[in-house]
């Protein structure tokens, strides 16, 4: 096994003595690998990077050379890989490589639901029907990552955007469909101030209202803003709906308060002749009520 020349001497029986032809042992270039066995993932190209030496050496897969040594295959397997090495007398040396190409895992991205909603809602997103077991997850928007690895397959946003996610697991990787969320801007719901008011109250709500809308939450309340309090006496809280033309709406609340008048009558004692002053008049029924009075002349108030 060692290089050289060699000879044969044959000695026969009678002691004669006879020599072979030389055979010469030409010497073979040792090849060296840092690695002999490479772990890949499906449809992943990699370089077989560690072999020595490089120069008269190539790489085969089925006899064919592998361009510059960089292989990957579509079907997950094993794959043998042969380094060929010739030195100038012409001698060959081979080393087997062995490739494992592992399965790419399956990424498919769907929306639980609408992915076109209204501002304030969440979409719902679902990585593999929620199916995948040892899997790891990273999600991405507008290609940019947002936030770290995680493992729960159900994904909520609230941000417009085209997502996809990188599906790792058993170390490969793939990267899912895109799925776009849309988020639609509500529109402004301004009920204005609260209300305080002495009975009865008639009023239209969405008079002076940069936001007008429909009204609803009490039976003095119409559709249109038309409140009118009757013999009602308390607080009643409407509420404002304001719908936009993209399907989105919003609300705002407006609290009425209606005060009760005071409850009283008035006596009269005419005067006992003309010219004399012993006659009055007076409010009677509102007594402890801690009211204040003032008189008018009709027609001068």
């Amino acid at each position: 096994s060692s290089p050289g020349s060699y000879f044969a001497e044959v000695v026969a029986a009678n002691g004669c003595k006879a020599l072979s032809d030389t055979v010469n042992v030409n010497s073979t270039i040792l090849i060296t690998a840092t690695d002999t066995v490479f772990n890949i993932c499906q449809g992943v190209n990699t370089q077989i990077t560690g072999l020595s030496p490089t120069t008269n050496c190539v790489l085969l897969y089925n006899g064919s050379p592998v361009p510059s040594n960089i292989f990957g295959s579509a079907t997950p397997g094993e794959y043998i890989l042969t380094y060929v090495c010739t030195n100038s007398n012409g001698c060959v040396s081979r080393k087997n490589i062995k490739v494992v190409v592992g399965p790419s895992p399956s990424a498919f991205l769907i929306a639980q639901g609408a992915s076109d909603v209204c501002q304030g809602d969440t979409v719902r997103l679902l990585v593999n029907d929620g199916l995948g077991t040892g899997e790891f997850y990273e999600l991405f928007r507008n290609g940019s990552p947002v936030g770290g690895v995680f493992t729960n397959p159900l994904i909520k946003v609230t941000s417009a955007g085209t997502y996809t996610v990188r599906v790792t697991k058993s170390g490969c990787s793939k990267i899912s469909n895109q799925r776009i969320v849309n988020i639609k801007k509500i529109p402004l719901a301004d009920a204005g101030p609260d209300l305080s008011s002495c009975s009865p109250l008639t009023v239209n709500l969405n008079t002076g209202l940069p936001t007008p809308g429909n009204w609803s939450g009490s039976p003095r309340v119409v559709t249109s803003g038309n409140y009118a309090s009757g013999s009602f006496i308390g607080t009643d809280t409407v509420t404002l709906t304001v719908d936009s033309s993209n399907g989105c709406s919003n609300t705002d609340r407006k609290v009425i308060e209606i005060k009760a008048n005071p409850n009283f009558s008035t006596a009269v004692s005419p005067a006992s002749a003309c010219l004399t002053n012993d006659g009055k008049a007076c409010v009677v029924g509102s007594a402890g009520l801690n009211l204040n009075y003032r008189w008018f002349k009709v027609g001068q108030v």
